[in-house]
């Protein structure tokens, strides 16, 4: 008799290095319409990756960013501005 293997729900899961705790709600403003920004996430693992994505909250010098990627449990993250910058016409 053979088994098949079935996956873990978190055996792609990795930490965000530089992702940043999640700042008290009556502290975040939304943004609408999203920002395009060119996020650097750093992967538990993988390392650093650049990805082009939005940006739709702000608190302070801290940008929410969505991630869609199974590494993430989430839909987002919380970077420095600095791991954010906006698209622009010459990006």
């Amino acid at each position: 008799m053979s088994f098949m293997t079935v996956p873990t729900w978190n055996q792609y899961h990795q930490r965000i290095l530089n992702a940043h705790e999640v700042p008290p709600r009556s502290q975040q403003t939304d943004l609408y319409p999203y920002v395009p920004v060119r996020a650097r996430i750093v992967w538990e693992q993988d390392g650093v990756e650049r990805i082009e994505t939005t940006a739709y909250a702000y608190s302070g010098r801290l940008i929410l960013v969505y991630t869609h990627d199974r590494r993430n449990h989430g839909t987002g993250v919380w970077l420095s501005v600095e791991d954010a910058p906006k698209l622009g016409p010459e990006s």
